[in-house]
């Protein structure tokens, strides 16, 4: 009995010792809203289909969805941290390269969200401050996409560049719902299987 209370004591102790030298100073707190989280309607195992200029049908598959939030240290020599929350989704395809969209708390900042589309050398990068809202984020109010009307459409736009995607239509209803390519080319969402 006598080993049992000193093994909990030294417990104890040692619990005590590793918590007083470890991080002990939260300076702040930069989460997702699940408002925020919310406006990103994929979940693993959707898969989604794209009709590009060519009438092909392009196939991905929503493979990772992943929350966290982490400690990030003021200084290497600080015991000060923040908490920061990411959010990451993958959307792969065998044939037609994939997205990658990142929702990330910032330090005295907007959250970003970040979508970039990797096809044949010819994709881009996106970024939109969150929660997107018709107030803070650039939109059009209704959008064709293949025989149907979107509405509220938020973009974003970059300098064309040759044979590149320079413009990414998305919704927090379907995700992305058009890409432009400088070429003249284009993908719309012909379909979700939720």
């Amino acid at each position: 009995m006598k080993t049992i209370k000193l093994d909990f004591l030294f417990l104890v102790m040692l619990t005590m010792f590793l918590m007083s030298c470890g991080k002990n100073d939260l300076q702040g707190s930069f989460l997702l809203t699940e408002k925020m989280k919310n406006q990103n309607p994929y979940s693993i195992g959707n898969r989604l289909f794209f009709v590009n200029d060519n009438m092909d049908t392009l196939d991905f598959l929503v493979t990772l969805k992943n929350n966290q939030i982490y400690e990030r240290l003021l200084s290497v020599n600080s015991n000060s941290y923040y908490l920061i929350e990411n959010e990451d989704t993958s959307i792969d395809s065998a044939y037609f390269g994939g997205f990658w969209m990142s929702m990330t708390g910032v330090i005295n900042s907007s959250p970003i969200y970040t979508l970039y589309f990797n096809y044949d050398n010819r994709g881009m990068t996106a970024s939109f401050d969150l929660p997107l809202s018709t107030e803070n984020t650039k939109y059009i109010d209704s959008l064709l996409i293949m025989g149907n009307w979107g509405k509220n459409i938020f973009y974003f736009e970059k300098e064309k560049m040759e044979d590149y995607a320079y413009k990414l239509y998305y919704s927090t209803n379907n995700g992305i719902v058009r890409i432009d390519f400088s070429d003249g080319g284009f993908w719309e969402l012909e379909s979700i299987e939720w």
